[in-house]
This record gives C-alpha cells, sequence and structure tokens, in this order.
C-alpha cells in the first residue's frame, strides 16, 4: 500500500470530510403550513392560548369522525374500479376518478377548518402547489 502525503490542507479537508459524514443529521420535520419554514410554524403554534389549541384540537378531530365514512368510500370504490379494469385505460380511469375524490375531500376539510384556525389566529389552509403529473 502507498501512502500519498496530503500536507495540511489535505488533511484539513479530509477531516472535515469525516466529521461531516459522521455528524448526526438534524431531525426532519414536516412543514406546519405550506410556506412556512418550521420555526416559524411552531412559534405560531406556540403562541396559541390553551383554550386556542383545544379548539384546534376538537375541530381536527370532529373533521376526522364526519370524514371517515367518506374516506373509506373512496377507498372502496377505487377498489372495486380497479379489479373491474379489463385495460389500462380504465385503470388510468379508476386512478383519476379516485384523484378527482380526494381533491374534493381536502377542499371540504379546508373550508370545514379554515374558519376554526382564523378564529385561533392561524393562516388558512391553502392547496399545495403539485408538479403537473399526467395521470
Amino acid at each position: 500500500m502507498t501512502l500519498v502525503p496530503l500536507g495540511r490542507l489535505g488533511l484539513i479537508a479530509s477531516s472535515v470530510a469525516v466529521l461531516t459524514a459522521l455528524a448526526p443529521l438534524p431531525p426532519l420535520q414536516a412543514q406546519y403550513v405550506y410556506g412556512d419554514s418550521d420555526p416559524v410554524a411552531l412559534r405560531r403554534e406556540q403562541r396559541l392560548s390553551e383554550r386556542q389549541k383545544d379548539e384546534l384540537f376538537r375541530a381536527y378531530k370532529s373533521w376526522k369522525q364526519r370524514s371517515y365514512k367518506q374516506r373509506v368510500s373512496i377507498i372502496d370504490k377505487e377498489r372495486r374500479c380497479i379489479d373491474g379494469a379489463r385495460n389500462h385505460m380504465d385503470f388510468r380511469s379508476c386512478i383519476r376518478d379516485t384523484k378527482v375524490a380526494r381533491q374534493a375531500l381536502r377542499e371540504e376539510k379546508r373550508s370545514y377548518l379554515n374558519p376554526v384556525r382564523r378564529r385561533v389566529g392561524l393562516p388558512p389552509l391553502q392547496e399545495k402547489p403539485r408538479s403537473r403529473q399526467r395521470v
């Protein structure tokens, strides 16, 4: 094995590379509201009073309970549609219909939760811009 003399600069660069590779990565967190950085969203939520947090919790819980049957229905319809698909175009149609149904449900969720979010001082949920994918 042949050792190549690195010199000071090479030694520093290689030690920085090793330390960078071994350093723990910060935990990844989902963005709270599209467009907000993590610290901004967390600070905004931390400023809520216990009453406001409770009101927001009750609204989210109520939405989950109210929309349960709709969510199950979307999944069941997709399964039945895919089971009955005879070709690629039928399959694509099933996926497209499911996507439309989920988008409509997300819009209902925003219209249900945004008044509560405004009351507690949070910005409204908005539709995230999505890349244009063909389905």
